[in-house]
């Protein structure tokens, strides 16, 4: 029994390493050194040696349990500047976040040393109702992390529809913008998130945004082959002789069997073309 408890705590550790990993949030190298500091720091303060990962997957009576004995655990930050917050939203804890958040008092937005809020942390994992609950208490939907990626960007990328659209509904920027420049729609459109591109369009996205390098959504979109979305954005006005920092147009850069379904469509395909 013990075998089989000690490989499902080391496959739910997995699942939240690769969702730091490919979120950006730390280095697996870094998250693995932060658990074992915080470990041992924190040995004196914590039941069992226990860490902050391994106490947001427990039983929520059995929290309590340690909270009423130590209620400075929902205060202790980890190595990663982590309050217990942090890691309940990651793992989808509703009751324990509420917990947290109505007896310790912590900042709704408080930020890691990576600068995600709790928010941020809720949409990685795609935990809708957290996400809903913390926007209610009055979470901010337009927090950015390092590299400004914000809630919404991050709800595009993992093409969690419903986030998208309530986060939309609760006044998050449609044309929020990271540290490239890139805006939710740049990311739909490389991603091929075909149905989230359209409800940020229908939201007032500008399908003419250029980030650093000066591409636009339809640059990415045609580049990466996502057609259906290139027709998308040429349908609601993305201008296709817009240069880019190379002084290409979309069209470009689009390889040429796509360039041949674009001109044929819309008889569009050279620089000297004409509308």
């Amino acid at each position: 029994m013990k075998t089989i408890m000690c490989m499902k705590t080391v496959k739910k550790f997995c699942v939240h390493f690769q969702i730091c990993e490919q979120s950006e949030l730390i280095s697996g190298v870094k998250y693995l050194k932060g658990i074992y500091k915080y470990s041992i720091k924190q040995s004196a303060k914590i039941v069992s040696n226990m860490d902050f990962y391994n106490l947001s997957q427990q039983d929520f009576h059995v929290l309590e349990e340690k909270f009423n004995e130590d209620p400075e655990i929902l205060k202790n930050k980890d190595s990663n500047d982590r309050l217990l917050l942090h890691w309940a939203c990651l793992a989808g804890r509703e009751q324990l976040v509420d917990h947290i958040l109505k007896n310790s008092m912590p900042e709704i937005d408080s930020k890691d040393d990576t600068e995600a809020t709790p928010l941020i942390l809720s949409v990685l994992g795609g935990h809708y109702g957290l996400v809903q609950s913390l926007v209610s208490k009055g979470a901010d939907v337009n927090a950015k992390k390092q590299g400004g990626h914000s809630a919404l960007q991050y709800a595009v990328s993992k093409g969690f529809k419903n986030i998208v659209e309530f986060l939309l509904k609760n006044k998050a920027n449609v044309n929020i913008t990271d540290d490239r420049n890139d805006t939710p729609l740049h990311r739909a459109a490389t991603l091929g998130r075909l149905a989230i591109a359209k409800i940020l369009i229908e939201n007032g996205a500008n399908v003419n945004c250029q980030n650093r390098e000066l591409n636009t959504p339809l640059h990415l979109a045609l580049e990466d082959e996502q057609v259906e979305i290139g027709y998308l954005l040429l349908d609601n006005g993305a201008d296709y002789k817009l240069l880019n920092r190379a002084k290409q147009t979309a069209i470009d850069l689009c390889k040429p069997n796509i360039k041949r379904q674009v001109k044929e469509k819309y008889g569009k395909g050279d620089d000297n073309d004409e509308e």
